[in-house]
């Protein structure tokens, strides 16, 4: 099953380089888009950790903490 997904892997990867001509437009919407991308991740990340925090400051908190024994 293994060889079977590398070989999958292999030949998307090999017909992807393959390819010499490239017909693609990326209008001036298309940064903006991926910018909008971008920052929506940030907020989310910034979001879910603030959501989180006191579980993560303990988590941190049992991973570092010493014990005296």
């Amino acid at each position: 099953m293994k060889t079977l997904i590398m070989q999958m892997v292999g030949t998307v990867f090999v017909l992807a380089l393959s390819e010499t001509y490239v017909y693609a437009y990326l209008d001036p919407g298309s940064g903006s888009y991926l910018f909008q991308i971008i920052l929506a991740s940030l907020v989310g990340a910034a979001f879910a950790v603030k959501t989180f925090w006191v579980q993560i400051k303990e988590f941190l908190k049992r991973l570092f903490h010493k014990d005296p024994s």
